[in-house]
């Protein structure tokens, strides 16, 4: 599992008075890249030109989210398949104290010449753990 920490932009929120619900998809791809670099993955896509798409994303929104606040955002691999593994994410909201939104995304790993679907490569199976084991972090 990762976190990172961010400060919600006054720029984010929409005409509704809180942050706009694209946004946190946004914060949903900031933890995703962390993984990736975390894992190796973004390494292997210089090397070996093989790396990530995203096939499916989806989000539930909890609680409305508005500036000023800093959120914490999690994510964390929850099944690991041949070619493809889902990342689920939790964001946090210190003002409300509460959980604000939580949503996931399927990646399957590509080779980016061919167009077509790879295993994931040993190297990176290995550099993910399932769920929320701490030696991750």
């Amino acid at each position: 599992m990762i976190s990172l920490k961010q400060d919600v932009c006054w720029g984010e929120m929409d005409a509704f008075g809180h942050v706009n619900n694209t946004i946190y998809f946004k914060y949903f791809e900031n933890a995703r890249l962390r993984y990736f670099q975390k894992t190796g993955i973004l390494k292997l896509m210089k090397e070996n030109n093989i790396g990530p798409i995203m096939a499916q994303a989806d989000c539930q929104f909890i609680k409305p989210i508005k500036y000023p606040d800093l959120i914490e955002v999690k994510a964390k691999v929850s099944l690991i398949k041949n070619s493809s593994f889902i990342l689920e994410y939790e964001l946090f909201s210190q003002s409300l104290d509460a959980l604000a939104a939580s949503g996931s995304s399927v990646i399957v790993m590509v080779d980016y010449g061919s167009g077509k679907k790879v295993a994931v490569p040993e190297r990176i199976r290995s550099n993910i753990i399932i769920s929320d084991n701490p030696t991750c972090e």
